[in-house]
């Protein structure tokens, strides 16, 4: 740990939590209320009746699937920001 110091690895690491925090919380959002859309589209009548509301269910599923893609995206995005600035780091350190 000679390139850097726990001051500045602190800091990356503070920063990174961070960003995936955000992404997490985000991606959180949608699940939620995509799952919660999904869940309440039977309803039933008073007559014992069941009824299918298509277009929440697939409101509901679309939004799950934005909050899995956020999730996913953001997952390797943050793997490819560490990936990129530790190589920044290297390549400035030896130049």
């Amino acid at each position: 740990m000679t390139a850097v110091s726990a001051t500045d690895g602190i800091a990356y690491g503070l920063k990174a939590t961070l960003s995936f925090g955000f992404v997490l919380l985000i991606a959180l959002v949608f699940a939620i209320a995509g799952t919660n859309m999904a869940t309440g589209s039977v309803l039933y009548t008073y007559d014992g009746w069941e009824v299918m509301q298509w277009g929440r269910l697939l409101v509901g599923l679309a939004l799950s699937v934005v909050g899995l893609v956020a999730l996913y995206g953001g997952t390797f995005g943050l793997l490819y920001k560490v990936v990129a600035d530790g190589i920044d780091r290297g390549t400035r350190r030896t130049a």
